[in-house]
């Protein structure tokens, strides 16, 4: 062989190696680096978004939460910041604010980070002077949650009377509110809790106090180192606003229904009239010292079951007659009217009169002056089930409960034209299903 033929073969075979070398180096697989990506905050919140100022240095609080998402499942740390105001016991994703006891707009922003990448987002909080309620309208909303016995979630409510969109949830799910009633000077609010009930008493009685922002539980005076819960129903404010007047629910086969007087300050609690056998219990005042009370107790009265003006120490003034008041139903048993609110500037009772239909009874809201010369029904009142009456501003309207159980609507009434519309809706208070207990 020749020493070109030699050549041209060591040439050609340097030519493949180096094919081959370039060839596998193409079918190789190329190696990356795995790309991280940021997180994302899916949501913010603050709950409540607006905070009440009680006084000068009393702040309400509020929980902000951040959920967040790493598509890489990267573990993520959240940092909580603010220019103005505190933020204290974090956990985790969450935690809780305190803005400073100045009215205004403040904002808490959240930091979340896998580490490498952060994103951050913040949510608006408001802090605003919480003043007396003076055009404030009292009631009780339903919500679709429930407690462990069934029973939905009741709470108290402040609503502006002039703007309804403006309202205050007061309680949270730690009492099931009844029944609830503004002191006069509308200082303090008295309700029932439900979750706090007793067989033949009724709810466990609380006390708001607006000014504050606070519970109290009330209680009997001890015994022997022993405090007993206050239990009653129909609890009406006496005129200084230091205690109210109430009653019980009847025990069972018995119709026995008393007269007390409870002192909050002093915490004094009384019988003002009691009789065995008999139910007298309190509706409203007419004055300082006169209440208006549903007696049928005929061996003191000498008279047969109504109305009665009685002074605050237990002694029957007069009996009330007054024919509206009272109503048969189809088998001629007694109809008491309910529900009772005196104005003293028009010396009239708005009140729930409860009447004998074509078929049912109906409540219609109907007023009278106290001797009954004076009588007008607003409602028709089938199937309605009009109540829980109370006087609002001016003395031009009355504010009511309609509906059936579980569907219950405030109502404003004009005295003067006879008109009804409703005041709010439910679903304006948080999404409420069932508005009730006006009070204003």
């Amino acid at each position: 062989m020749n020493k070109i033929a030699v050549k041209i073969i060591f040439a050609s075979a340097v030519i493949i190696f180096l094919g081959s070398i370039i060839f596998c180096r193409k079918s190789s697989p190329v190696e990356t680096e795995p790309v991280n990506h940021a997180p994302f905050i899916e949501s913010i919140t603050a709950v409540p978004s607006i905070l009440k100022i009680i006084g000068s240095d009393t702040v309400e609080k509020s929980k902000i939460y951040v959920t967040a998402f790493d598509e890489d499942s990267d573990s993520l740390t959240y940092t909580f910041s603010t220019e103005a105001g505190s933020l204290d016991s974090q956990r985790v994703n969450e935690i809780r604010y305190t803005p400073p006891s100045l009215p205004g707009n403040y904002m808490v922003e959240c930091s979340v980070s896998d580490g490498e990448y952060s994103t951050s987002d913040s949510v608006k909080l408001i802090a605003y002077q919480y003043e007396p309620v003076k055009d404030m309208v009292l009631l009780t909303a339903m919500f679709d949650e429930l407690y462990p016995s069934g029973a939905y979630y009741e709470k108290l409510v402040l609503v502006d009377y002039y703007n309804p969109s403006n309202y205050i949830i007061l309680t949270d799910s730690t009492f099931r509110v009844t029944t609830p009633k503004f002191s006069r000077d509308k200082s303090k609010i008295l309700f029932g809790d439900m979750l706090r009930y007793a067989n033949d008493a009724g709810p466990q009685f609380v006390l708001y106090n607006i000014s504050e922002g606070t519970t109290q539980l009330l209680y009997e005076p001890p015994i022997s180192g022993w405090e007993w819960e206050l239990y009653g129903i129909k609890h009406v404010w006496n005129y200084e606003n230091t205690g109210f007047y109430h009653t019980r629910e009847c025990a069972p086969f018995t119709l026995e229904q008393c007269v007390f007087y409870y002192e909050i300050s002093t915490q004094i609690w009384e019988e003002v009239y009691r009789s065995r056998y008999f139910r007298i219990y309190p509706e409203t005042f007419i004055n300082s010292n006169t209440l208006i009370v549903f007696s049928n107790d005929s061996l003191v009265t000498g008279q047969p079951p109504g109305f009665y003006l009685m002074d605050t120490n237990g002694n029957y003034l007069s009996r009330v007659n007054n024919p509206h008041l009272l109503n048969r139903n189809n088998i001629g048993e007694l109809l008491q009217s309910v529900h009772f609110d005196w104005n003293n500037e028009l010396e009239l009772l708005a009140y729930s009169e409860i009447f004998q239909g074509p078929q049912y009874l109906g409540n219609r809201i109907s007023i009278t002056n106290l001797i009954g010369t004076y009588y007008k029904s607003y409602t028709p009142g089938d199937f309605l089930e009009d109540c829980f009456p109370a006087w609002g501003p001016d003395d031009k309207t009355i504010i009511f409960q309609r509906g059936s159980p579980l569907r219950e609507r405030i109502m404003v009434l004009n005295i003067e034209t006879g008109e009804v519309r409703e005041f709010v809706t439910s679903e304006t208070i948080d999404n409420a299903f069932s508005l009730r207990f006006p009070d204003y």
